[in-house]
Formats: C-alpha cells, sequence, structure tokens
C-alpha cells in the first residue's frame, strides 16, 4: 500500500474483482484483505496505472534493461543512469519509456519490461 495523504493517494493491492466489489489487500504479511464496494474506489489495472506514474526504474537493470523493440533478443539502449525514464504506451509484459535528455542532450526511447507475468519488474515514482 501507498499513503500519500498531503495528495490524498491511497492505492492498495487488488486482489479480486467482482461486478460490485474489489477484494483489496489490507495486511500483507498476515494476508489479510477486505471487499470493498466498487462504487467506493477508483480501479486501475497496470496498465492504466504506469501510465499515470513519473517515471520508472528496473529492480535489476543488467537483468531488465531498457531495449529498442518490446522483444527479449533486441539491441540494448545504451542510457546515463541518473535518467529519468516516463512512461509513454504499455503493450503487454513492455512498458515504452523517454527520458529526460539531459541540458540540450537528445532524448532516448526504449522498452522495459515491467513485469514476468507473476513479478512486478520495475520501480516507480508517483509523483516528480
Amino acid at each position: 500500500a501507498h499513503l500519500k495523504l498531503d495528495y490524498d493517494i491511497l492505492l492498495l493491492r487488488v486482489l479480486a474483482v467482482s461486478r460490485n466489489a474489489v477484494e483489496v489487500e489490507v495486511n500483507g504479511p498476515q494476508r489479510m484483505s477486505r471487499w470493498v464496494p466498487r462504487d467506493q474506489v477508483q480501479l486501475l489495472l497496470w496498465p492504466e496505472f504506469l501510465l499515470g506514474v513519473y517515471a520508472l526504474e528496473p529492480l535489476d537493470a543488467a537483468e531488465d534493461p531498457l531495449r529498442i523493440k518490446p522483444l527479449d533478443h533486441a539491441a540494448q539502449v545504451t542510457i546515463p543512469s541518473e535518467a529519468l525514464l516516463h512512461p509513454t504506451v504499455v503493450r503487454g509484459q513492455w512498458v515504452r519509456v523517454t527520458t529526460e535528455g539531459p541540458e540540450g542532450g537528445p532524448v532516448v526511447e526504449g522498452w522495459l519490461r515491467w513485469t514476468d507475468g507473476e513479478r512486478l519488474l520495475v520501480r516507480y515514482d508517483l509523483l516528480s
């Protein structure tokens, strides 16, 4: 869960969705969850959520580098280590990102694998 009171943001992990309610995790270590009425929450699936964050960062840049295409065998894209990766498009397990070029430098674009189907492979910054 993420809580940003000064921005009125509370993010909870969704475990299940029904027509009328959403099951959310309220205590991960104890595996506690609660059902919340759908009309009481705004449900964002991962693609929508990722497009709304400020920046992404791979958890393991060596294992999941930025690539020129959304393919495991595509060539890698080299970027400065301090570059911020801003999401622009989500396609399956991949997200296209652009960097802010350093003062007058070129903007770099590439694809980053954000999930392996079970685990999140990126960190995200909600706000700038």
